[in-house]
């Protein structure tokens, strides 16, 4: 769901795609479904999650490698998803997996 320029959202941490190590394996519970925003880099899906006991944001860029990792899992709102980072630069890929 896009969000208005009068709509709010709360900023958490975000997760940083850059500093997840090759092979890292991140369990993500979605607390809700994404919203798009524009941005400076453009448009991205902003992701509420929790990892761990911690609540973060994780930014999306539509047609990357991790939107079309999870995108067979729409609606995420609920599920737990075991996602791993395989390859470094141009060659990275998420493998994507539901727990719950």
């Amino acid at each position: 769901m896009p969000l208005s320029k009068s709509e709010s959202y709360t900023q958490y941490d975000s997760i940083s795609k850059r500093s997840w190590k090759e092979n890292e394996i991140k369990l993500l519970t979605f607390m809700e479904d994404d919203k798009d925003t524009q941005t400076q880099n453009g448009l991205m899906y902003l992701f509420t999650v929790k990892e761990g006991k911690e609540i973060k944001n994780l930014w999306v860029k539509p047609q990357s490698a991790l939107a079309i990792g999870l995108a067979p899992y729409v609606p995420l709102k609920g599920k737990t998803l075991k996602i791993v980072k395989t390859g470094q630069g141009l060659d990275t890929r998420y493998t994507v997996e539901v727990t719950k």
